[in-house]
């Protein structure tokens, strides 16, 4: 291999580090608690969606309640691959 595929490799590997560490951060500094996420879990549909997962989301408990039996919303989050 030669050098300039093996910087681009570093490269991208650094890059999906730092994207990585980027959404970390994101999601840390919201105020998320169940049961509001305050946008958390929008925020994980959308990068799992954009590598290729199909996303929904259930929403349990009583939307007119609060505390324990507050409306819950929770990310399904799905890939299928296809078959080889």
């Amino acid at each position: 291999m030669s050098d300039s595929h093996n910087q681009s490799n570093v490269s991208q590997h650094t890059t999906h580090q730092q994207e990585t560490l980027d959404l970390s951060i994101a999601l840390l500094e919201r105020p998320s608690v169940t049961p509001d996420d305050d946008g958390c879990q929008d925020m994980l549909s959308a990068r799992l969606e954009q590598a290729g997962f199909d996303c929904e989301f259930m929403y349990f408990g009583d939307r007119k309640q609060s505390g324990e039996h507050a409306e819950v919303k929770n990310l399904w989050a799905r890939r299928v691959l296809p078959i080889q």
